[in-house]
């Protein structure tokens, strides 16, 4: 995990190639170098230094990054950019105002996510535009009446050539459980027993996508 103090040292690394900007989506949907990974770089740079101030409008260039991670990995001087984003968005946190009301639910419910879920399903089901709206979101997915790790624990397999866990997260777990039944199905074609965690922790990613680094 990346620190303030790294993410300046990092920043001066930045050559200004350009090679990170050639694979980013929303350079290519806006034509905008601050749309880029290149300009979100140097606009953190920037921001380092303090001939940025932290505001609204910095704030949103580096939350508009998609966090698809097409950048890392290209960068000829070994940049973690999406390292950096996540960093930059801990900074900004206060000046970027949109999602403020997800940000404090999603604090609140993260560790509690099975006794949120029926609550959050009849919501999305009675109230999905407003929903939409006050939460400031683009789209939001149908909420499963079943998480996927409340089905079954472990698929054995009488070939049994390994064991495979899987973590489901947040997203397959309450959003798509078809893709851990796909999974598990593929594994067990293969040969392979499958485990499905019933304990399982949040991986961090909502949050540190939302700036809460903390």
């Amino acid at each position: 995990m990346m620190t303030h103090s790294l993410l300046c040292e990092e920043v001066q690394k930045c050559v200004r190639c350009g090679a990170c900007k050639t694979l980013c989506p929303t350079y290519h949907l806006t034509l905008n170098e601050t749309m880029g990974a290149r300009g979100r770089v140097a606009l953190l740079g920037e921001l380092c230094l303090n001939h940025l101030p932290p505001s609204k409008n910095l704030a949103e260039k580096i939350f508009s990054c998609m966090l698809c991670g097409a950048c890392k990995g290209i960068c000829p001087t070994g940049i973690n950019i999406p390292e950096m984003i996540y960093q930059g968005r801990g900074i900004l946190k206060k000046a970027y105002r949109k999602g403020f009301l997800s940000k404090k639910a999603l604090k609140i419910t993260i560790n509690n996510m099975d006794r949120v879920l029926p609550v959050m399903r009849w919501v999305h089901m009675l109230l999905y535009q407003p929903f939409q709206k006050t939460f400031g979101l683009s789209y939001l997915p149908k909420i499963t009446g079943k998480p996927f790790n409340k089905h079954v624990q472990v698929y054995k397999n009488m070939k049994k050539v390994g064991r495979v866990a899987i973590f489901t997260g947040c997203n397959v777990n309450y959003f798509y459980p078809h893709l851990g039944d796909a999974l598990s199905h593929v594994l067990l074609a293969k040969g392979y027993e499958v485990v499905v965690f019933k304990g399982e922790e949040c991986c961090g990613a909502p949050l540190r996508s939302m700036g809460l680094e903390e």
